[in-house]
């Protein structure tokens, strides 16, 4: 039987990979708000593109006092700095036209501001990738921790279980409070199959590392290939190429998900899901229906982009109804034998755990891949347009390709934390309720 330090530095053991965890979860949320960022970012460059062009195509002397405002408000919205007139002047805006602010510097300071602001974008928007890198080597260093954590509870129980009599399964019952009841239910009830429900986790894991992530890396270097490929091009070449990218890109499903999946399904998406597993939790998988793979203009392929960000995705889902159980909910104690299997299937699942996340590290975008492909399409002989349309459609899948993959890292290492605590625990108390 264990002695006192043992069932101590089990207890320490547990603290570290459930605080590891939250931490974890801390990071995504950290990785979401840059998301957040670079979405307002995206919505302020529309803004100021449509000024640009509205500048662009308007003649002095058909800018009116009322059209004068409203660029400004736009510009204002955006949060851009309008360059001073001059010195002595500073920044005059709109309502000065035609008094103390010329028709040609009305144009020429907004069209700096429009011009200064779209090249501190593409700067900011490289730097929140680069961030979005940093935030893998801290979760690579958070999940190395938590696992660590999980295999030293696993040596544990398995030291426990070799040095315990032998016993067979329901000698005694383990009352459920709400925690362990919801941790361990399966479709909304208790199953006692254990071994069965830790095969089925064991699956799901093994599903991700073998496929999942061998999707996202042969992803990552299909959108690196196919940007890559704009350098040296002119504007015509650039356009035929930008029409291919529906092709060029894939979207593919990940193939632990094929049973259907309602609340996340629409008019435009089919999505499925894997097997549940203890807790109610599940993989899931949303892919468009209906998709145009040869679009004839920019505009269609924009379109494109915008539904592939939007709709098609691949998560981790455990939300689960936090249900009361029923007074007097309990679950025979575990045999001798069956605990042994689990601690063999709790190490198989860290392994598989651990391959999977030390392949994601592996295979993340590296800084010098990016300023490649964007140095590429800034030297190629595009026009400005084409240029800026080719950066944002790199720098939105990328994103999309890193930002899931450390979503589905942080969800998933926090239910395996949780729930190897629920069976380790459910462990342990036969172990007790068993001892001489």
């Amino acid at each position: 039987m264990p002695d006192a330090s043992e069932l101590q530095l089990a207890a320490e053991m547990a603290v570290i990979s459930t605080a590891k965890s939250a931490e974890l979860v801390e990071l995504a949320g950290s990785t979401d708000r840059l998301q957040r960022i670079q979405e307002d970012l995206d919505d302020r460059k529309d803004n100021v593109e449509i000024v640009k062009r509205i500048l662009t195509a308007t003649q002095p002397h058909q800018l009116d006092m009322a059209e004068a405002e409203r660029i400004d408000q736009r510009l204002e919205r955006a949060e851009v700095e309008i360059p001073a007139v001059s010195e002595a002047e500073g920044v005059l805006g709109a309502e000065c036209l035609g008094r103390s602010l010329m028709v040609n510097d009305f144009f020429t300071t907004r069209l700096m501001g429009c011009e200064n602001f779209l090249a501190n974008f593409y700067q900011q928007a490289r730097q929140i990738t680069q961030l979005i890198g940093a935030n893998f080597k801290e979760v690579y260093l958070v999940l190395t921790e938590s696992v660590d954590s999980l295999e030293k509870q696993v040596d544990l129980l398995e030291k426990q279980i070799q040095a315990a009599p032998n016993f067979k399964a329901g000698t005694d019952r383990i009352a459920l409070g709400v925690r362990l009841y919801n941790l361990l239910k399966v479709n909304g009830k208790i199953s006692e199959d254990w071994v069965s429900n830790i095969s089925k986790l064991h699956s799901s894991i093994q599903g991700l590392s073998t496929n999942y992530y061998l999707n996202s890396k042969n992803n990552l270097n299909a959108t690196l290939s196919y940007f890559g490929g704009f350098a040296d091009v002119d504007d015509v070449a650039g356009k035929e190429r930008f029409l291919l990218l529906p092709k060029a890109i894939p979207s593919t499903r990940f193939k632990e998900c094929t049973y259907p999946n309602r609340d996340n399904s629409t008019n435009t998406v089919l999505a499925k899901q894997s097997v549940e597993l203890m807790g109610g939790a599940y993989f899931v998988d949303g892919r468009r229906e209906k998709v145009n793979l040869e679009p004839k203009t920019v505009e269609q392929v924009e379109g494109y982009i915008q539904g592939y960000v939007d709709f098609d995705f691949t998560g981790f889902e455990n939300k689960s109804t936090v249900e009361y159980p029923k007074v007097g909910t309990d679950v025979a104690t575990l045999s001798a034998e069956s605990i042994k299997v689990i601690c063999k299937q709790l190490r198989d699942i860290i392994k598989n755990w651990r391959k999977a996340f030390e392949g994601d590290h592996r295979y993340k975008l590296e800084d010098s891949d990016y300023n490649d492909v964007v140095k590429g399409i800034y030297e190629s002989a595009m026009s400005e347009e084409m240029k800026s349309r080719v950066r944002d459609a790199f720098s939105t899948i990328v994103r999309k390709n890193q930002l899931e993959l450390l979503t589905i890292r942080a969800a998933v290492n926090n239910y395996l934390v949780l729930v190897f605590n629920g069976i380790i625990e459910l462990a342990n108390t036969s172990i007790r309720a068993n001892e001489p």
